[in-house]
Order: C-alpha cells, then sequence, then structure tokens
C-alpha cells in the first residue's frame, strides 16, 4: 500500500504529472513553463519557494490520508469469527445479502470503541513536537522533532516503525493497524511504550515535549 505519493528524499521539488502523460518539475526558485501537449501553457515565476513545494506535498499527502480514510481493520480470530457467520447465514439463508461479507469499517480506535468525543487519536506527545509540518516556518519546532527522532533511532525496529507511521506520516492508528497487519490492541500498547519511553528519555528537557 503506497502511504505517500513522494518519498521523501524527493521532496526538494514537485513534479505535476497531467492527465496525458506529460509532466513538468517545479522547483525554488526558479522560473518554469507548465505546459502540456494540447493545453495552454501557464509561466510560474521565482515566487516558488520551499514553502510553496512543501505544501504542494502536504496536499498529495492528504489526498492519501483521505483515501485511507475508512480501513478494514480486524483480527484473525475476528475475521475467522465473521467467515463461520458469514458460511451460517449462508446456510439459513439462501439467495439473501450477507452482512457478513465485509470486515467493519471503522475511523479510528478511539471511535471503535465507543468514544464519541474523539475525533483525532493522535497523541498529544509527540505530535506537538511534530507539527512543524503544520508550521514550517519554525525551527524551533523541527530542532525538537530531530532531537527526538535521534533518540528514537536507538530503539528497536517496531517503536522507529511506529513513530515513523504515526507522528511522521501522521497517519490514524487504525491506518497503522491495517498496514502492520496487527490488531488495534497491539497498535494502542506499542504507541503507549513509545510515548513512556521518550517522556522518560527526555524528563530532564520537558521543553522539547511541548
Amino acid at each position: 500500500m503506497k502511504l505517500r505519493k513522494t518519498p521523501t528524499s524527493k521532496r526538494t521539488t514537485y513534479t505535476y504529472f497531467f492527465a496525458n502523460g506529460d509532466k513538468v518539475i517545479l522547483e525554488p526558485g526558479k522560473s518554469t513553463t507548465i505546459s502540456a501537449s494540447g493545453m495552454r501553457s501557464i509561466q510560474v515565476d521565482e515566487s516558488i519557494t520551499e514553502i510553496t513545494i512543501t505544501e504542494l506535498h502536504r496536499q498529495d499527502d492528504a489526498e492519501v490520508r483521505s483515501n485511507l480514510k475508512y480501513i478494514n481493520c480486524e483480527t484473525n480470530i475476528e475475521r475467522q469469527t465473521r467467515i463461520a457467520n458469514k458460511k451460517k447465514w449462508a446456510k439459513e439463508h439462501p439467495g439473501e445479502l450477507n452482512p457478513y461479507d465485509k470486515p467493519p469499517r471503522i475511523m479510528n480506535l478511539d471511535a471503535f470503541n465507543g468514544d464519541e468525543k474523539s475525533q483525532d487519536d493522535k497523541s498529544s506527545l509527540l505530535y506537538q513536537a511534530s507539527i512543524y509540518s503544520e508550521q514550517i516556518n519554525s525551527n524551533d519546532n523541527h530542532e525538537k522533532l530531530e532531537i527526538i527522532k535521534e533518540y528514537v533511532a536507538t530503539l528497536p525496529t517496531t517503536m522507529k516503525e511506529m513513530f515513523d507511521l504515526i507522528y511522521i506520516q501522521e497517519l490514524k492508528q487504525s491506518d497503522v493497524c491495517s498496514i502492520l497487519g496487527i490488531s488495534k490492541s497491539t497498535v494502542s500498547e506499542r504507541v503507549k511504550t513509545l510515548e513512556k519511553k521518550i517522556i522518560e528519555h527526555f524528563s530532564n528537557q520537558p521543553e522539547l515535549l511541548r
């Protein structure tokens, strides 16, 4: 499953693809003519900045996340139970629409657990540090995140993976559940463990987590 249209390593520029296959590469500070076969040309001047490029990639990421808004997320036991119920229903109700055809579709783990007030299942901890992605002019937030990332790099692979998915790519826990093929409780537990380790490690530098 592709989570981002463009890899992080290739985000210094932005490539725009036309429906006919033509493409144009936008670069900060360079005048560019956006054109495609049979289409009107558009001149883009030097006003293109790194901020412009970052915003274009953010819009792409938002589109990807929107497509992943509803993710199938069920454990192996839940899947086996659903399939058993599906067979039983089909036998008892031949020709009728089977309610067990597809797994439940959820938006986030808190909603699944019945918390109607929850609209965002991201922890407030590293979200504050990673908010530099929303405030790309803030060098302070960027530096905080880099320091935290250096520590996370020393942790086990599962924790580094969780950090990247939740706090760098800003995916919902329900999305991560489907991507990694693990249960909702496992995702939640890993996030809590990761958060606890980071809080303990930076206990003498609380300003990093604000």
